[in-house]
């Protein structure tokens, strides 16, 4: 299922073209670091398009929103997708249903989730993701703008404004996902120790 995941997410990645532009040394500190985040936008919109009972996975897999259904879940590891769940859920779901979230909006704040500097990049590298970051995030206000032709200033803002704090939330999410993970891994629960989910929620780095 996880492998599943995100090997979904480094196709979609070798297909933004300003993550060609990077050398291979930023291309893998980047793509490690942004795909918890990612992976967590992509679960979380694949729930609200569905109308998913709970997070929806891959294969048809989901951890169901409800406490009783979740009783069935393996026990192990039904403490660390409960947080993240509820954060996905409570934080993107509800909000995202609220405000009829458009395909279009949300192919840009995936990218926006991904397009955030790694510590441990080059500077040349950060320049080129901040400037894509710019770019899409002018896309994002065009495009809301062309969705809506009668809405004014104030209305368009505010539409701007609630995509743009699901950024931030994708960052809790990320930390949610990778303290739920490296205990999985380091203790090997529910079979989760393995040396690519290591790299990526352990080490990081």
């Amino acid at each position: 299922m996880w492998c599943r995941i995100v090997t979904h997410y480094a196709d979609w990645v070798s297909h933004i073209p300003e993550f060609t532009k990077l050398s291979y040394h930023d291309q893998l500190k980047l793509i490690v670091d942004r795909s918890a985040p990612c992976v967590s936008v992509l679960i979380a919109y694949k729930t609200y398009i569905t109308n998913g009972e709970g997070i929806v996975l891959s294969g048809g897999s989901y951890f169901p929103r409800d406490e009783l259904q979740q009783e069935i879940m393996d026990p192990a590891i039904r403490p660390y997708l409960k947080r993240l769940t509820d954060i996905l859920y409570d934080e993107f779901v509800i909000p995202a249903t609220e405000m009829k979230m458009t395909e279009i909006e949300y192919s840009l704040l995936r990218l926006l989730v991904f397009l955030m500097p790694s510590d441990n990049m080059s500077y040349e590298g950060k320049e080129i993701i901040r400037q894509a970051s710019n770019f899409y995030r002018n896309i994002l206000c065009l495009q809301i703008k062309k969705q809506f032709p009668k809405w004014d200033d104030e209305e368009i803002l505010d539409r701007m404004t609630k995509i743009m704090t699901f950024l931030p939330l994708m960052e809790i999410a990320k930390s949610a996902s990778n303290a739920g993970f490296s205990v999985m891994t380091l203790f090997d629960i529910a079979q989760m120790k393995g040396e690519l989910i290591y790299d990526v929620h352990v080490k990081r780095d």
